[in-house]
């Protein structure tokens, strides 16, 4: 009988994980190789809470999104608000938690950085990002 349950066990489909990579300046910078997508309500609406810290190397990319919280976040964060054709359109460093960002109609995408990134990186309003799908 346990035979029969682990045998259906590893015959359930499950999804792939995937990680991000994002770079910047037509690819030749690269800011993480290391990025989650929160993709679904229940991801984006937790994103980094109860998380202590955010590695340099580490990135979340919420989509879709047009606005952002730190409530309940540990850290500062610099956020990152791209359009449909991932164009950055509003930039926010060093968010401190309990804030909100104001609501942009044109943002498609947020990632949520370390904060510093987006000076370290030179990131600019009109510059393009490009996100690529690596499956781990």
């Amino acid at each position: 009988m346990l035979e029969r349950v682990s045998l259906r066990m590893k015959k359930r489909n499950v999804p792939k994980k995937y990680k991000y990579r994002i770079y910047h300046n037509n690819g030749t910078q690269i800011i993480t190789e290391d990025a989650e997508m929160a993709d679904t309500y229940c991801k984006r609406l937790i994103g980094l809470i109860g998380r202590s810290h955010l590695s340099v190397s580490d990135a979340l990319i919420l989509k879709p999104c047009n606005s952002i919280h730190t409530f309940w976040m540990k850290f500062p964060i610099d956020a990152v608000f791209l359009d449909s054709e991932q164009k950055i359109c509003n930039l926010i460093e060093n968010m401190k938690k309990n804030r909100i960002s104001k609501l942009s109609f044109h943002t498609k995408c947020v990632i949520e950085l370390p904060a510093g990134q987006i000076k370290d990186f030179n990131l600019k309003v009109g510059d393009q990002l490009e996100i690529i799908k690596d499956p781990f």
